[in-house]
């Protein structure tokens, strides 16, 4: 707690602790923020503002619009990059780049 009359919740956690047997429990965004800035969730609602990994959602448990995977896993993919490389399967020449690509990339 912050503060002094201990009135605030410290960074990357959230509560209330100036109601009667309250205090500050930990943000729980799965992971997917930058433990080490400022401001990952708000102060009194344990909402994640700050998700990284192409993540989303209240506690950064969902792939951001456009991405799949699974966000508790850190796998949120392009679903663009995906249809990409489905669509041009048939094209000998982009076959060879994208195995290159994949093997860097992945």
């Amino acid at each position: 707690m912050l503060g002094i009359r201990c009135d605030s919740c410290d960074n990357n956690y959230y509560g209330n602790p100036t109601v009667p047997y309250g205090f500050c429990e930990l943000c729980n965004c799965n992971g997917n923020i930058d433990p080490s800035s400022p401001g990952n969730c708000d102060a009194r609602t344990g909402e994640c503002l700050q998700c990284l990994f192409n993540t989303g959602g209240y506690n950064c448990e969902v792939c951001e619009p456009g991405y799949y995977g699974d966000a508790i896993q850190r796998t949120c993919r392009s679903k663009l990059a995906h249809v990409c490389r489905v669509k041009t399967i048939t094209e000998n020449k982009v076959i060879a780049h994208l195995k290159v690509s994949k093997r860097s990339t992945f």
